[in-house]
């Protein structure tokens, strides 16, 4: 015997609120991860930048090549706007994500619901932008990595 129109109802609706429970717990959870690690990758550039700022300004014998110094404030600082942009384009590519998690829940409580099912698919533009901001986090690693060289080098043949 199918339930009463009002107790189908609170069923969907109590469905729909863990669905949409889940899929906001896993977008915070991979969200939090991502910011946590583009927030280390600034600290990491920006403090080696400060460091070196701090030996250069204390001991006042190191005569650091101009170039040499800069090529390394340059990788940091490189660095450092990989890092943000990397940032921003995670949380443009989270953002689509997110629309299509809520429209994929939505369609399985239609087709749970009795409905036609619709198929809906993450557009294959979506994946890529996730991994242009992999991509961009990675060569901020290298770039900090490279600035760290060039530091060794200014301060070593000085």
């Amino acid at each position: 015997m199918p339930l009463p129109l009002d107790e189908q109802n609170k069923l969907n609706i109590a469905y729909m609120e863990q669905v949409f429970a889940m899929a906001h717990a896993r977008f915070r959870v991979i969200s939090d991860l991502a910011l946590q690690g583009v927030r280390t990758l600034l600290l990491l550039n920006g403090g080696a930048a400060v460091a070196l700022f701090a030996v250069v300004s204390h001991d006042a014998r190191a005569h650091l090549p101009g170039p040499a110094l800069t090529t390394t404030f340059g990788w940091f600082a490189a660095g450092a706007v990989l890092s943000l942009v990397s940032l921003l384009v995670g949380y443009v590519s989270q953002n689509m994500c997110w629309n299509f998690e809520l429209q994929a829940a939505f369609d399985v409580y239609h087709t749970a619901s009795g409905h036609e099912a619709r198929s809906i698919k993450i557009p294959w533009y979506v994946n890529p932008i996730w991994g242009v901001a992999v991509l961009l986090a990675f060569l901020s690693l290298v770039a900090f990595i490279a600035g760290a060289h060039a530091a060794l080098i200014a301060m070593t043949y000085s």
